[in-house]
């Protein structure tokens, strides 16, 4: 658990939002009582053009797609009456959480590229008079008073556990007093009376705690502070792997510190597992494409992958086509029957989308550097490409996005010369 709770009946809900400023992402860890709400907000006033924005949860299961041409909005059956989404602003309000809610939720867009926009921590927690934040050494906080209103005080202060008044704050002259050993260290807001604590380091680990005194003194709110390194990155080691035509089969190790997973990747796919220690996560993952594992803390994430490719080759849906120079090539999506999808594209092994079929609009769009040279059936969705050239060897995949991501088929392209 990243959250310690002491349980007081008079503290009724709180949110804090604290973002994790470090190399990951733009990872925000959001704390949330059972019960109440949370609005996630994509931390951004542009966006690239895009056709489609999801929110995910834990990278896997989608909770709203939005079609940005015709303004249309699909919730997963399971979310309904359970979130709001904001059509202008691309937020996403979750109701009544509960603790089987903590996940990652993050917002994708997809137009001729796919862009991760923002990704929570979501952590649904009990009632709690103590909230515990979680900051990279180096790093600053900044500690809010959690409350709008505060009864009427002649003196607002902020102390550590050694009870050093870090600032005080009187209210009738608006005068700051900071204790000399935090000069140059913090900064006090006079309007919202929050705390940011700057170049944390382990030994400001502690309990830091507001205070109004009035005609009675009254503690507004704690924070248990955690000052934590970040991780270093994961090794994921194959042991061992064999591969036919037809299967492929990799044994391997992903570890981190004293963290270890053992397992085996087989017919497109693997166990996910997750390990703890303390406040470290240890994660494996796998996809048709890649073997993943990730190692996190509150405050940072690394990761580690194998592209299943590389070990497996022609395995799985790939299909080996050879075509001569200056020739056209037809790829077809190898089946008759496709589940219900909102979008088919094909792209190439730079990630690329040549070309992107919108199902509900039936719009076609192709990418700017294929425009005259690749033909595409919009009954079919096979796709031709004209007077193929070597560098345009390599491996070409038709995807669907709908509830989930498919691949349908792979190709690997061979351009040679004349026999």
């Amino acid at each position: 658990m990243f959250v310690t709770m002491a349980v007081d009946h008079l503290l009724t809900s709180f949110i804090l939002l604290l973002i994790c400023n470090t190399g990951f992402s733009a990872e925000i860890s959001v704390f949330v009582k059972t019960g109440d709400s949370v609005q996630l907000d994509i931390q951004t006033q542009e966006l690239s053009e895009f056709y489609m924005l999801s929110w995910f949860k834990d990278k896997s299961q989608i909770i709203v797609s939005y079609m940005h041409e015709s303004r249309t909005v699909r919730l997963h059956p399971s979310y309904k009456d359970r979130v709001d989404f904001s059509d202008k602003t691309f937020s996403l309000t979750l109701k009544n959480m509960q603790k089987t809610d903590t996940g990652l939720y993050t917002a994708i867009t997809r137009g001729e590229s796919e862009n991760n926009i923002v990704t929570y921590r979501v952590s649904v927690i009990g009632f709690s008079a103590e909230i515990s934040v979680f900051v990279k050494t180096g790093d600053s906080v900044q500690l809010d008073i959690q409350t709008q209103k505060l009864p009427e005080f002649d003196l607002l202060s902020w102390t550590n556990d050694k009870l050093e008044n870090i600032v005080k704050y009187i209210h009738e002259s608006k005068k700051v007093k900071l204790h000399s050993s935090y000069k140059d260290r913090v900064d006090f807001n006079d309007e919202t009376f929050s705390l940011t604590l700057k170049n944390m380091q382990k030994t400001d680990t502690g309990l830091y705690t507001a205070r109004t005194r009035g005609e009675s003194e009254n503690n507004i709110v704690t924070y248990r502070v955690s000052v934590i390194d970040a991780v270093d990155a994961p090794v994921l080691t194959v042991n061992s792997h064999w591969s036919s035509s037809d299967s492929c089969t990799v044994n391997f190790t992903c570890r981190a510190h004293d963290l270890m997973i053992n397992s085996n990747y087989q017919n497109n796919r693997c166990s996910p597992q997750e390990v703890t220690s303390q406040i470290n996560t240890l994660i494996l993952d796998c996809s048709k494409e890649a073997i993943i594992c990730n190692y996190s803390n509150p405050v940072s994430w690394q990761k580690d992958l194998i592209n299943i490719r590389q070990l497996c080759g022609g395995f799985s849906a790939e299909i080996s086509v050879f075509v001569k120079t200056g020739d056209s090539v037809q790829l077809d999506i190898q089946t008759q029957e496709l589940s219900e999808f909102d979008d088919l594209s094909w792209r190439n092994d730079k990630s690329e989308n040549i070309v992107k079929y919108i199902h509900e609009s039936k719009k076609v769009r192709l990418h700017s550097s294929y425009k005259d040279r690749v033909d595409f059936n919009n009954k079919t969705f096979s796709l031709t490409l004209k007077n193929m050239q070597k560098t345009d060897t390599g491996l070409y995949t038709a995807i669907t996005h709908g509830e989930s991501e498919n691949n349908i088929a792979i190709y690997r392209v061979s351009v040679i010369g004349e026999s």
